[in-house]
């Protein structure tokens, strides 16, 4: 962790003790970046969110913090609703703590050997606080941040792709192709279901005989699944090739791939920032960039079910606001969610 990263974990920690309900981190990332100028993100001229995704990334592992306090990286953790190692909880039950977690490992009850200190929360994603005071950004502010995707992607919706769709386990699960407008208000309030799954994507968890070691887990053809939709949505033939013979492998071997949320939260993160510092002027050949944003939104992260990833992306989507100049090169988001392909094993097979 770099000294200007300590310095604002620091800043923020000072000012979060006494709290008890989760806080907003963007919120705080914001105030850190016009409270502590000497911040490099600050003398860069970095938005926000890039400190935001850094400081995410380093309380993944907050018992690796130095200078801290135990209180004060469980205070860390249970504020900014991370998940934690079960390394840091034993550290915390030797210290006398009381531990409660919920299935994504984060802190949801805990208090102090006195009982003098109690805190605790469902870690609700709109539930949050700034300075104490309840944010006012609820379901509608937040969820449906895809509003305006139509007028980006065109006023038609999506136009007739015809789709070769396989057939999982003996089951026909083929629908038409959708070729009219999009209602995105009343989508959101849908459950979502793609037509190579003819149920809501659910979490997986590993079995344990231990129940505090339980994670999260994501089915690895549903994510590239969902990669082939967005391939197939902007053109992008090679990507949309390689996903497809993803799907093929993992069909053809019966082999039922997860992957841990935890592992594709860092994946969204790394693409988030891909995208925005290779950003380019919008021009006729480029994806325009809030576009391609409410699209990983709504057809990659949404259905996935993962709050972080959801919070990460709803973040970056609320400061580009109605800046509608930027765009994004078709061959960067295509080489993107390639990579994000290798990086989930299937490197050998899609490079041969």
């Amino acid at each position: 962790m770099t000294p200007d990263m300590a310095d604002v974990i620091r800043y923020i920690s000072d000012r979060i003790g006494h709290y008890e309900k989760p806080e907003s981190l963007s919120r705080w990332a914001e105030k850190a970046l016009k409270d502590v100028p000497s911040c490099r993100y600050a003398l860069l001229g970095r938005k926000s969110s890039s400190i935001s995704l850094q400081l995410r990334k380093e309380l993944r592992q907050v018992e690796a913090l130095e200078g801290f306090s135990l209180m004060e990286k469980l205070q860390l953790a249970f504020i900014f609703s991370r998940s934690v190692s079960d390394e840091f909880v034993q550290m915390l039950r030797d210290a006398q703590f009381e531990i409660e977690q919920d299935k994504e490992k984060r802190i949801s009850r805990f208090s102090t050997a006195d009982g003098r200190i109690v805190r605790f929360s469902d870690h609700k994603h709109y539930d949050k606080y700034f300075e104490g005071v309840y944010c006012q950004t609820g379901k509608r502010k937040g969820y449906r941040e895809v509003r305006g995707i139509e007028e980006e992607a065109g006023a038609a919706g999506y136009p007739g792709i015809e789709r070769k769709l396989r057939s999982r386990q003996q089951e026909d699960v083929r629908q038409e192709a959708f070729n009219g407008p999009i209602d995105y208000d009343e989508l959101d309030e849908q459950e979502w279901i793609n037509p190579r799954f003819p149920k809501r994507v659910k979490m997986e968890y590993e079995s344990s005989s231990q129940a505090p070691t339980t994670q999260a887990q994501i089915s690895v053809i549903s994510l590239v699944t969902h990669i082939e939709t967005i391939a197939m949505y902007f053109d992008l033939s090679n990507l949309q090739n390689k996903a497809s013979l993803a799907i093929k492998i993992m069909e053809d071997s019966g082999e039922n791939k997860t992957l841990s949320v935890k592992k594709f939260n860092s994946l969204i993160d790394a693409l988030l920032i891909c995208i925005e510092e290779n950003r380019i002027r919008r021009s006729d050949t480029s994806i325009p960039l809030k576009s391609i944003l409410k699209h990983l939104q709504l057809y990659l992260i949404r259905p996935l079910r993962s709050e972080e990833a959801m919070e990460s992306i709803s973040q970056k989507i609320q400061e580009i606001g109605g800046n509608n100049d930027d765009g994004v090169p078709p061959n960067l988001i295509s080489e993107s969610l390639a990579h994000l392909l290798m990086a989930i094993g299937f490197y050998n097979q899609l490079e041969s």
